[in-house]
C-alpha cells in the first residue's frame, strides 16, 4: 500500500512493490510502461494528481471570474 503525496489516497501501485531495489527500475520492470514505473517511484496515484501536483490547469475547473478567452467582458 502507498499513500499519494498529493491527495492522500491509500492505494496499491499497478506494479505492486519492488523486489530488487538494487536494480534500476527499468531493469526490474522492463516491460512496464513509464507511467507505471513513475507511479511506483513517486507514489502519485493518477494523471489527475500529476496535473494538480505540477500545476497544470484543468479547464473544467476554471472559475467564472476568469472569463472565457475570446469573449468580451460583460460588466
Amino acid at each position: 500500500m502507498t499513500t499519494c503525496p498529493n491527495c492522500g489516497k491509500v492505494y496499491t501501485p499497478v506494479l505492486g512493490s519492488r523486489k530488487h531495489p538494487e536494480l534500476l527500475i527499468q531493469e526490474e520492470f522492463p516491460g512496464a510502461p513509464p507511467w507505471q514505473r513513475e507511479q511506483l517511484q513517486t507514489g502519485i496515484c493518477s494523471d489527475a494528481c500529476w496535473d494538480e501536483y505540477l500545476g497544470v490547469p484543468n479547464p473544467r475547473k476554471r472559475k467564472l471570474e476568469d472569463g472565457i478567452p475570446g469573449l468580451p467582458e460583460l460588466f
